[in-house]
């Protein structure tokens, strides 16, 4: 989505741990568990790295290690630090905060994670200050639910009947989402904001989305059922007031239509 959707003046240098399988390009070979000697190597003599964006890590899931989250994190962190970079964007997740509250939650809000990949994140963030007291600059995203990486939407065309939770209200549940083609351009902008960025930001669209409202969007079939949920699930959402400073969002970005087009967009 960087690549596709977004026209900027930088240039991005982008990492595989498979070379062969990996269609953009400049890209770098790099498995950061190895340590930084590859990406280092993999730099041309003289060329300058302003910063790094990473998107590595270990979802839930299957027999996946969530440790992998921090360790990740600090290969990466090295080998920034390595290269003297400037400025780190890391991908968090609005999971650490837990359940959801009357309000959206704000970046200065503790965390009170309620499952291991919370945990995980949570952790990982607060491990990020060591490389902040050496002198590079962190910001750890707390990203929401992006469209397309999410349950709903993942398998767009998918003829099953999705079902969706049903809440006393009659209503089933919000979030805070962001297209992936927007995020691509939030990423854009906190790359290359002038001033140092928060230690801690939140991530995703304006204004909340109904799951109902993105799957019907998409076209999908669905029907609700009553959930065994409780009731602090149904509205989980996260306040973007600080992150509208740095980035102009356009309306339409907080549509579901927007965001279902997005991901179609881009297969």
């Amino acid at each position: 989505h960087l690549q596709q959707h977004t026209q900027t003046d930088l240039e991005f240098v982008y990492q595989t741990r498979r070379k062969e399988v990996f269609n953009l390009r400049p890209a770098i070979e790099w498995s950061p568990l190895d340590g930084p000697h590859n990406l280092l190597a993999g730099v041309q003599n003289g060329e300058s790295m302003q910063g790094m964006i990473i998107f590595l890590g270990a979802t839930p899931g299957q027999s996946a290690d969530l440790t992998l989250n921090e360790k990740l994190a600090a290969s990466c962190l090295d080998a920034a630090l390595a290269l003297g970079m400037r400025r780190v964007l890391i991908a968090s997740s609005s999971a650490v905060y837990g359940l959801g509250k009357v309000e959206p939650f704000l970046e200065e809000d503790e965390p009170n994670p309620i499952n291991e990949y919370g945990l995980a994140k949570t952790s990982m963030e607060s491990k990020c200050e060591l490389w902040r007291t050496l002198g590079l600059e962190v910001c750890c995203l707390r990203i929401g639910n992006v469209a397309g990486a999410d349950a709903l939407l993942k398998h767009l065309d998918l003829p099953d009947i999705r079902e969706v939770d049903q809440f006393s209200d009659g209503l089933g549940p919000e979030r805070s989402y962001i297209g992936p083609a927007t995020l691509a351009d939030v990423l854009i902008s906190l790359a290359r904001h002038p001033e140092p960025l928060p230690v801690i930001l939140n991530v995703a669209s304006p204004h909340p989305v109904r799951m109902t409202d993105l799957a019907t969007a998409a076209g999908m079939d669905w029907k609700y059922v009553k959930t065994k949920s409780p009731q602090e699930s149904q509205s989980i959402t996260i306040d973007c007031k600080k992150l509208e400073t740095l980035h102009r969002f356009a309306p339409e970005d907080s549509r579901s239509e927007t965001m279902v087009k997005q991901i179609r967009d881009a297969r």
